[in-house]
């Protein structure tokens, strides 16, 4: 859904945003100069940059049709591909980078209620309060609860000729970097 968006964004020149290669384990070399690898997804779904001076974006979009995103996957002590991507959002955002999940919940049809389709921008520092919970083992997932206290809810918009509204990235993007910055007051969900 965010792809035509991010397309858009480039060509106006207003921002850059790609999808990082998949990396590659090699594990057999063969005389022909062939290599049999392994493929590891070990980065974040896009890596770009905004502004001038320019501002680095990492995120990594997900769809989640439950209560809360399940985080378990993401444990640094696991040492898999999703540990990766959280660890290499924790170094960039370090250096000033703005780094963030997001996470598009889908709207549910619960006993007693509707609840409604909702996208937020995460954001991901390691000195974060729930980055922090969830280190510690305390946190084992991202809840709407947890994403009204600390995250930004990103509009669908539509952009010049767009016919179909997406989630507003370059919002959450410029959001989240006021946010590492500090500019932000101490309120995560000021905008």
């Amino acid at each position: 859904m965010i792809d035509p968006r991010l397309s858009s964004l480039k060509r106006d020149g207003i921002a850059c945003f790609d999808k990082p290669g998949v990396h590659a384990l090699p594990i057999q070399r063969f005389d022909d100069g062939t290599v049999k690898a392994r493929l590891i997804q070990s980065l974040p779904d896009y890596q770009g940059v905004f502004g001038r001076p320019q501002t680095e974006v990492v995120f990594d979009a997900k769809v989640c049709s439950q209560a809360s995103f399940n985080l378990d996957k993401y444990r640094i002590s696991l040492r898999k591909a999703r540990s990766r991507q959280l660890r290499h959002m924790y170094e960039r955002s370090s250096f000033g980078s703005a780094c963030f999940f997001l996470i598009h919940f889908n709207g549910r049809q619960l006993k007693t209620r509707s609840v409604p389709a909702v996208t937020y921008a995460f954001p991901v520092r390691e000195n974060h309060p729930l980055w922090v919970s969830f280190e510690s083992g305390s946190h084992k997932s991202i809840s709407i609860k947890d994403c009204e206290s600390y995250a930004i809810e990103v509009p669908w918009t539509l952009y010049r000729q767009e016919r179909i509204p997406r989630p507003d990235v370059m919002l959450a993007s410029v959001a989240v970097a006021k946010m590492n910055s500090g500019r932000m007051n101490g309120s995560w969900n000021e905008v």
